[in-house]
């Protein structure tokens, strides 16, 4: 008689990830987190927290700096990971160290963490890189100071740099001021060259190329942090004071909400739309969780509405002319804010421990619920009341740090 043996699979141990993080985000529907220390990322499942991906640096002298990944599905999905070395330079005088940056992309299969494959990587411009994302076959890097967007081109889909804008530095700010929408078509929003603006960019599918730049005054200081929707409709911005937060209609600048975090100055560590742009969660220094309604109806532009906000209509950048000179952050909004417009504070809260970095997210699957990660390892799951806000309900807890 015949005999059957049960197939058998070999998993090598992960390993473990160590303090300091020196980078922690959600993929693009937050369905992992992303946890990377010098040499190692994580890609966790946020209901199980099994591990959905892997990556692992050998060498000594190479070191994560970013990752990321779209995680779209259990058999295809995109991530990207930055790496820098530094190595010594063969300079008279003892010469010195030189710092490379690199990116690698791929696909990781079905989602195990066995091997990569499809890999493409290429070194990248010298500069510090704070963040990296990835949407469909575009590849982003935020540095500080501009942004880069890389693709296929030239012989054989080899990515190459498609296109950059230069941005205002962040003048010692850690949050990167980039933001990207999650379906398509392609936008993403960062800071301007000049204090407080902001720029919109959007691919454009007719010429293959992104529209031209368009750009508008958020505040009247410099920039803290940036937020697209889903969609690329809305974009959210913080002032490096941390106290009010705008949203804009991204095609045109026109503000539709200002939000009152609260008195106090605070570092906006990340701000997230819901799927559906009706709430934005924002996290500061300060440890506590706000979520605000940010429910606009503004209907998608038509074909004619999209070019008439193109730089050379005469409709374009309304809202940038009107505020161009105008003083304080009340009064050089003053031209185009409607007459019921108010400062709305937030519907729900959560209170952490304050100084802890904490980035969030809303539930790909659960309504009403928010995700929180926090740079010491800290991840929690709160439920927050549409109607009646007040304080969040605590749903799970768990260190991802400490777990075997």
């Amino acid at each position: 008689m015949a005999s059957s043996v049960a197939s058998r699979t070999w998993t090598r141990p992960a390993p473990t990830l160590s303090h300091p993080l020196v980078y922690l985000s959600f993929s693009h529907d937050a369905s992992c987190v992303i946890a990377a220390d010098a040499s190692t990322v994580h890609w966790l499942s946020c209901d199980t927290f099994s591990l959905r991906g892997l990556y692992q640096e050998r060498g000594a002298s190479r070191a994560v700096v970013a990752a990321c990944g779209d995680m779209l599905n259990e058999k295809a999905s995109t991530c990207a990971v930055v790496t820098t070395m530094t190595r010594a330079a063969a300079l008279p005088a003892g010469g010195s160290e030189t710092t490379t940056f690199a990116v690698r992309r791929w696909r990781p299969g079905y989602l195990n963490y066995h091997w990569r494959y499809d890999e493409w990587a290429t070194d990248i411009d010298a500069g510090e890189v704070q963040a990296v994302g990835v949407h469909g076959d575009k590849t982003f890097l935020v540095h500080d100071g501009r942004v880069d967007v890389y693709g296929p081109g030239g012989d054989r889909g080899v990515h190459v740099l498609l296109h950059r804008v230069e941005t205002r530095p962040g003048g010692g700010t850690r949050t990167p001021l980039c933001a990207a929408s999650r379906v398509a078509p392609v936008a993403f929003a960062c800071a301007a060259a000049e204090a407080g603006e902001v720029s919109v960019e959007r691919w454009a599918a007719a010429v293959d190329g992104f529209a031209p730049l368009s750009s508008f005054r958020a505040h009247s200081s410099r920039l803290g942090c940036v937020a697209v929707s889903w969609d690329g409709r809305f974009v959210a911005t913080a002032s490096f004071k941390g106290t009010i937060v705008r949203v804009f209609h991204a095609a045109d600048g026109t503000l539709l909400r200002e939000l009152r975090r609260g008195a106090d100055r605070a570092d906006i560590c990340s701000m997230a739309f819901s799927h559906e742009s009706k709430w934005l969660a924002v996290s500061s220094d300060k440890g506590t969780i706000h979520v605000f309604s940010v429910n606009v109806n503004v209907p998608s532009p038509s074909p004619e509405q999209e070019d008439s906000n193109k730089p050379d209509s005469p409709n374009a950048g309304s809202a940038l002319n009107l505020n161009a000179k105008q003083g304080s952050s009340w009064s050089f909004f003053s031209g185009f804010v409607p007459g019921y417009f108010r400062q709305d504070g937030s519907l729900a809260k959560f209170r952490l421990r304050e100084g802890v970095k904490y980035v969030v997210a809303f539930s790909h699957h659960e309504p009403n619920t928010i995700l929180v990660v926090g740079m010491d390892g800290s991840f929690y799951r709160c439920e927050f009341d549409p109607v009646k806000g007040g304080d969040m309900k605590q749903l799970e807890y768990r260190n991802f740090m400490k777990m075997k």
